[in-house]
């Protein structure tokens, strides 16, 4: 087995105690990751502490962590990154940044389906450029982010437009899908 091998097997081992509900011990493992000399691998590993940090309740700093990461991060991940920055800013009552990125992602044009959800975790590929990216079906969580921009008095009419829009294609998946799977 060779670092690169090693390392993907590190991260899987967190995605293991991350879904076994060990969010402090995933986060842990992935900080062992999160200074490595490969960076698309300190990439994700830094995006699986954010995402561990969320559902430990720590959300303060993710949105400024997470932001600069989207650069980064392979495309695959990408949608799951301002995911998590649009719930952490929601639960942060940071709405300013949430209005930015709900406009962001509105603005995106993608389906229902393709719209992120609550991240569970992103694991990297050996090719180093795409994730498989595990999040729950269940879109409400971002849904009643969107909702809670959508009360904001000083949005535009065509801001709002876009709003309604990515919030009806988050209702159109919570009606498909029954909401509450993980896929």
């Amino acid at each position: 087995m060779d670092a690169l091998d090693l390392r993907l097997a590190q991260l899987d081992s967190a995605y293991a105690q991350a879904k076994a509900g060990d969010w402090r011990a995933a986060q842990e493992t992935c900080a062992t990751l999160g200074s490595d000399p490969v960076p698309a691998v300190a990439t994700v590993a830094r995006l699986d502490i954010l995402i561990c940090q969320y559902h430990l309740g720590f959300t303060g700093q993710i949105p400024e962590r997470a932001l600069p990461l989207l650069q980064h991060l392979p495309s695959s991940a990408t949608f799951t990154c301002l995911g998590l920055i649009l719930l952490a800013a929601g639960r942060n009552g940071e709405l300013r940044v949430a209005r930015k990125t709900a406009l962001y992602l509105a603005r995106l044009e993608s389906s229902a389906w393709d719209l992120p959800t609550v991240p569970t975790f992103v694991l990297l590929r050996t090719d180093l450029t795409t994730c498989m990216v595990i999040e729950s079906a269940d879109p409400e969580p971002l849904c009643a982010v969107v909702e809670q921009v959508l009360q904001l008095p000083d949005l535009s009419t065509d801001e709002r437009q876009s709003l309604s829009s990515l919030q009806e294609r988050y209702h159109e998946r919570m009606k498909a899908n029954g909401a509450g799977q993980t896929s």
